[in-house]
């Protein structure tokens, strides 16, 4: 089973006939030309083992931040999740144990909202994470490799439009330079400030009772057909953008993130541990 062409299937099929948004290809266009005055490069860094299994602690719990409103976050977010972990791999020298058991501690301390759900998807890396970060490394060359990182961790496998999955992946890329041939294939991680970008630039156009919606903060049940339009169309247009640009989906991804403070507008609230 191919599931990044599993989630390209689903998407397909959502954007057939979508009820509740529509997608401007004039806009996306538009956006193309942007695009392309821009410049993506970055300065890699030395990846080590450690580093991709810090990467992972985190990965696993990067979702969800806010509470009632978009712009109320108790426990902060997702550069202070990344804070703590950092310090609790430095205050323990590495020990993944002793670091999950220090990580709960202090989003617990903190009241950061889903903690049951973090606690639990923190659990799965502690029991399985080393083992999996070190065949990551050994079998580097292996095209099956993002199959098996979502048929071992059961916390990603549950979203299917696998954002943290895809997310994980990019990351090593970007920071690293790792798995650019997976990379190649990926789709861009459907979250709330990518959508809420194509949203802000036109490509992506809501009805009035969606937009309403967001505009109200009411909440946007998850598996609902209007979180599963903004999704899926959220991963065709970047398919697009990433075509015509001739840039990684990491590419189109990190532009659209980088730009989110432009737009001032919240994004669609969604409880869920899938972004």
């Amino acid at each position: 089973m191919n599931l990044i062409k599993q989630v390209r299937n689903l998407v397909n099929r959502y954007i057939e006939n979508p009820k509740h948004l529509s997608i401007n290809f004039s806009a996306v266009d538009k956006l193309v030309d942007q695009m392309v005055k821009d410049n993506f490069s970055r300065q890699l860094l030395d990846l080590n083992q450690n580093d991709i299994l810090k990467e992972l602690v985190a990965n696993s719990i990067n979702y969800c931040y806010f509470y009632g409103r978009y712009d109320i976050k108790p426990g902060g977010g997702a550069g202070d999740m990344y804070k703590i972990v950092n310090e609790a791999f430095e205050k323990n020298e590495n020990d993944l144990s002793s670091s999950i058991s220090e990580i709960i501690k202090q989003l617990s301390k903190q009241r950061f909202p889903l903690l049951e759900q973090r606690i639990k998807h923190l659990l799965e890396v502690e029991l399985l994470g080393e083992n999996f970060v070190d065949y990551m490394v050994r079998k580097y060359k292996n095209d099956n490799i993002f199959d098996e990182f979502v048929e071992t961790f059961p916390g990603y496998a549950s979203d299917m439009f696998l954002k943290r999955a895809s997310l994980f992946f990019l990351q090593l890329y970007r920071v690293g330079g790792w798995y650019r041939y997976i990379v190649e294939d990926l789709f861009v991680p459907a979250d709330y400030q990518v959508p809420k970008m194509l949203n802000h630039f036109g490509c992506i156009e809501y009805s009035d009772e969606l937009n309403n919606k967001i505009d109200f903060s009411e909440l946007i049940p998850r598996g609902s057909l209007e979180e599963i339009e903004i999704r899926a169309s959220t991963i065709y247009v970047c398919d697009v953008l990433a075509q015509k640009t001739q840039k990684t989906i990491s590419d189109v991804d990190w532009w659209l993130w980088s730009k989110r403070d432009l737009c001032k507008n919240p994004f669609h609230l969604t409880i869920t541990t899938d972004y």
